[in-house]
């Protein structure tokens, strides 16, 4: 796959969340944060992303962190960590397509 069609890819999921949370508002189901019966997130943050109707709840990730890491591990210019994983930190941007988790009696 293309760096090109990779990419189209990748936002096309991102708008297909977007407009999975859309037509919820026309169904039985009302758009969060009115009513908390559905909620839809997304993954990279794309700045499209707080442009949409509902603003897409996304996890944050360092994108160009990650593909310098992956290009330095291909390469050998880094070492493999211990086991063979890394995390790199991500940061969870709350927007109106989620709403608060349900609370359940007595409890938070």
């Amino acid at each position: 796959m293309s760096a090109s069609s990779s990419a189209g890819s990748s936002t096309a999921r991102r708008l297909s969340a977007s407009a999975a949370a859309r037509p919820a508002g026309s169904a039985a189901v009302k758009n969060p944060p009115r009513h908390s019966e559905l909620s839809v997130a997304g993954f990279d943050d794309l700045p499209i992303c707080a442009d949409t109707a509902p603003a897409l709840t996304t996890v944050r990730v360092p994108l160009r962190e990650a593909g310098a890491l992956a290009a330095q591990l291909v390469t050998g210019r880094r070492p493999q960590p211990p086991g063979g994983i890394t995390t790199l930190p991500t940061e969870l941007m709350v927007r109106a397509s989620t709403a608060p988790p349900p609370t359940v009696a007595g409890r938070p």
